[in-house]
C-alpha cells in the first residue's frame, strides 16, 4: 500500500500530530464539540511525514480503545484479529501489533462483515450444516508480531513510542471542546 511505504520512508512524524476527530471523539472521550486537527507542521515537515501521522493516529485510537476495553471489562483478550479497509495497511498493522504488545492477525478477506451476512444466510439456508464448517473457510492473510529492539526487552518498542503518543495526547486534548455547538 503506497501510505504504508510513505510511513516506512521517514523515521518519525517529525513532531507532526494528527487527531482524527472528523465527527467529535468518541469512547473514551466523548466531546462531540471535538474538531479534527493537525498540528506541529514545520518547514522541514514532508508529504511523508504528514502521512505517517496520520496513519500513527489510527494505531494510537487502537491502543486508546484497547485499554479501555481492558479495563471496563476485565475481560482478558485472547486473541486480536482485525479487518475492513484500514487493516489492508501494513503500517497501521504493524505498529498496532506494537503498541499492545500483542500478535495481531489480519483476515484473508478483509470485509468481513459482508462476509459474515453471507455465513449467517448461508447457515439459514442450509448451505452450511454448523459454524465449524465456516471455521474452516476463514484464512488469515498475515500475522504481525510485536517488533523487539535488540538488548530492549519485550516492550522496548512501546517505550519508543511514549513520548510520540504523549504528544499526541497533548493534541486530543487541544482539539477537545473545540466547536461551541456540537
Amino acid at each position: 500500500m503506497e501510505t504504508s511505504d510513505m510511513a516506512y520512508s521517514v523515521s518519525d512524524s517529525d513532531g507532526v500530530c494528527f487527531v482524527p476527530s472528523f465527527s467529535g471523539l468518541q469512547a473514551p472521550l466523548n466531546d462531540p464539540k471535538a474538531c479534527a486537527s493537525l498540528m506541529g507542521l514545520k518547514p522541514t515537515t514532508t508529504k511523508s511525514h504528514l502521512v505517517r501521522a496520520i496513519l500513527e493516529s489510527v494505531a494510537f485510537r487502537n491502543k486508546q480503545l484497547y485499554e479501555t476495553m481492558l479495563k471496563e471489562t476485565r475481560i482478558p483478550i485472547t486473541k486480536i484479529r482485525v479487518d475492513g479497509g484500514v487493516s489492508a495497511n501494513d503500517f497501521i498493522m504493524q505498529l498496532t501489533a506494537d503498541l499492545f504488545g500483542r500478535k495481531v492477525a489480519r483476515r484473508q478477506h478483509h470485509e468481513m462483515s459482508c462476509l459474515g451476512a453471507a455465513f449467517v444466510a448461508g447457515l439459514g439456508a442450509g448451505y452450511w450444516r454448523s459454524q465449524g464448517e465456516l471455521k474452516k473457510l476463514q484464512s488469515t492473510d498475515r500475522v504481525f508480531l510485536p517488533q523487539v529492539v535488540p538488548k530492549g526487552g519485550a516492550d522496548s518498542r512501546n517505550r519508543e513510542y511514549i513520548p510520540v503518543l504523549q504528544s499526541w495526547e497533548r493534541g486530543l486534548r487541544r482539539s477537545m471542546n473545540w466547536y461551541s455547538k456540537p
